[in-house]
């Protein structure tokens, strides 16, 4: 019976995983790769039947994989499975936000921002900032998963939002930008 090389991968969501590898197997053995997602029910991978079952793109779910193998000669059938392998993919964390104005703020110099506040998923246990530095705003945490951007800025800037589970798996970037004028705008 052969067995594969190559499982155990854990991804962030939106990975490619690296091939599978199928080794000490008949060199006589016709090959076809199965898939399940619950490690019960598995199918057929349509036109994957050599020794290597390469991935051209990502997967979105935990995926289990194995081998069927078939040997025949004119006296005798046998059909073997490999060993399963699996894929876990690790879902990215959602970043939400949920209170001040979308997107852009637009100030006069020396004004404070409206506060943002964002709100980070159950999975998520970090939020990364980055362009924060020297702009004279600070990030708190207000909650279990909602923190606040806040403060008067001293410089423009794009702030840019991830949040992080322990894997380094990320969340897409929000980005936010900080737009002031460095001097008070007189009014009309």
């Amino acid at each position: 019976i052969g067995h594969i090389l190559g499982g155990g991968q854990i991804l962030c969501e939106g990975s490619i995983p690296e091939r599978l590898e199928l080794m000490d197997h008949s060199p006589n053995a016709q090959v076809q790769w199965e898939q399940s997602f619950d490690n019960i029910v598995y199918s057929p991978i349509t036109g994957q039947t050599s020794t290597t079952l390469s991935f051209t793109e990502s997967i979105t779910h935990t995926t289990h994989f194995r081998a069927i193998l078939r040997t025949t000669t004119p006296q005798i059938c046998v059909i073997q499975q490999t060993n399963f392998v699996s894929i876990t993919v690790i879902p990215k964390p959602q970043l939400t936000q949920t209170s001040g104005p979308a997107g852009e703020q637009l100030l006069c110099a020396g004004s404070p921002i409206d506060p943002i506040t964002f709100e980070i998923a159950d999975a998520a246990h970090n939020l990364n900032l980055g362009g924060l530095a020297a702009t004279g705003l600070t990030l708190s945490r207000t909650g279990s998963k909602t923190f606040e951007v806040s403060g008067i800025p001293t410089q423009n800037g794009f702030l840019s939002l991830r949040a992080e589970i322990d894997s380094n798996c990320q969340s897409e970037a929000l980005l936010y930008l900080i737009n002031f004028s460095a001097s008070p705008i007189d009014p009309p």
